[in-house]
């Protein structure tokens, strides 16, 4: 028997499969912070610039010839990555897109920044301590901001190993747990708008963490360099910590902003003695 319909009958029509967007090949070591150190400028301010973007270029050679697969991370990820296959930099305002700071120079000095990279081999394989004086070092604090927490009072920058302190401080028993650096710095009690007068300045070991430790860490040390002593001192070394008065982020009373200029005048006194 015929059919008396005009048209075949046809099942709903099949939605097409979606397609897969392509994922961007991971690292095995993804967003590892480096710390750079340039050799001194030899130019003046005005040909600098030539100078600190072949430091920057020499950086970016040496990482993918230990893995061709390195990948350097805009700072403050806008823009393009740094490959293997990407143009060479060009200029240091090119450069700056890819460091913590400005790249400040200054002839006879060294230029110091932080990059972000990922990367397949092992991370000390990127490092570098070239005769020619670039250094390229993994960051102890695998933070992108570090910040600042204080000073210890009773300690000579310049005769103690701050590295042998860190790893004793790392190492307490209240301290466990925190990724610290101890710097030599000068003391600072004020905002930028009110500098300390350069004959009252002095030096004094700073506290180094990374921000999201920052509160955990100023309450630890004040436990361990306070009154409270606990745990005893790392090293055997009796210190005082003084938290940073300057950070904004913890505003502090007038009280304890005197007590921060009376420990700044001990530490000074016990550097001239």
């Amino acid at each position: 028997m015929k059919s008396r319909s005009l048209f075949l009958a046809r099942g709903p029509r099949l939605a097409a499969p979606a397609k897969l967007k392509a994922k961007a090949d991971k690292r095995k070591h993804e967003d590892v912070y480096c710390s750079v150190e340039c050799p001194p400028i030899d130019s003046d301010w005005k040909e600098a610039g030539a100078e600190i973007t072949a430091h920057f270029v020499a950086m970016v050679e040496h990482i993918v010839s230990k893995d061709k697969k390195a990948i350097i991370h805009p700072w403050d990820s806008s823009g393009s990555d740094l490959s293997k296959k990407s143009d060479k930099v060009k200029s240091k305002q090119q450069a700056r897109r890819y460091v913590n700071n400005s790249m400040f120079v200054r002839q006879g000095f060294e230029t110091k920044f932080r990059i972000r990279v990922s990367h397949d081999v092992l991370p000390s394989l990127m490092e570098l301590n070239s005769n020619e004086g670039l250094i390229i070092e993994h960051d102890h604090i695998q933070e992108k901001e570090r910040t600042c927490i204080g000073f210890l009072v009773g300690a000579n920058p310049d005769a103690a190993n701050l590295e042998d302190m860190r790893a004793s401080h790392e190492n307490h028993s209240v301290l466990f747990g925190l990724k610290v650096l101890c710097e030599d710095r000068t003391i600072n009690l004020s905002s930028a708008d009110q500098k300390i007068p350069f004959k009252l300045r002095t030096q004094a070991i700073h506290i180094i963490v990374g921000a999201k430790q920052a509160v955990d860490a100023r309450d630890r040390y004040n436990r361990v360099f306070g009154s409270r002593k606990e745990g005893g001192y790392p090293q055997g070394m009796k210190l005082r910590f003084v938290p940073d008065v300057a950070d904004a982020r913890f505003p502090v009373t007038p009280n304890t902003r005197m007590k921060a200029v009376k420990m700044m005048s001990k530490q000074k006194a016990f550097m001239v003695a």
